[in-house]
């Protein structure tokens, strides 16, 4: 139940597992699914719907659909998926890098924000012990 059937099948949960991998988009910190901030889930989600599109607007500029699914054996029109343009990886990489830049951000902000509640709380207990 809910599982893929296509002949796509093989290439798109491959391409799932290189998202799975990328340490600042699935942290393995996370034991389940449920766990992982919606945050992480949504980036997550817009990569498929990109990915998704483009695959969408290929399949609209194929000739023979019979002929379609037969490019993975290396017949039919079109690019094999070998031949495919580096462009679309090159831009899900510089989506996965601009989010990886964004998290060591929040990470260094994060940082930052606990530094200044120290300073804080120690600034508060001086008051308090000249009052």
């Amino acid at each position: 139940m809910h599982q893929p059937v296509d002949e796509g099948v093989r290439t798109f949960t491959g391409w799932l597992g290189t998202i799975a991998r990328k340490p600042h988009m699935c942290p393995i910190r996370y034991l389940s699914w449920k766990a992982m901030p919606k945050e992480l889930k949504e980036e997550c989600w817009c990569l498929v719907e990109i990915e998704s599109e483009k695959n969408k607007d290929l399949r609209s500029k194929q000739d023979d659909l019979h002929s379609a699914g037969s490019r993975i054996r290396g017949e039919g029109f079109g690019p094999s998926p070998s031949a495919r343009s580096s462009k679309s990886t090159a831009f899900v990489d510089s989506q996965l890098q601009s989010s990886e830049a964004r998290d060591n951000e929040v990470a260094q902000l994060k940082t930052s924000l606990a530094t200044m509640e120290e300073k804080l709380a120690c600034f508060d207990e001086m008051k308090e012990s000249l009052t």
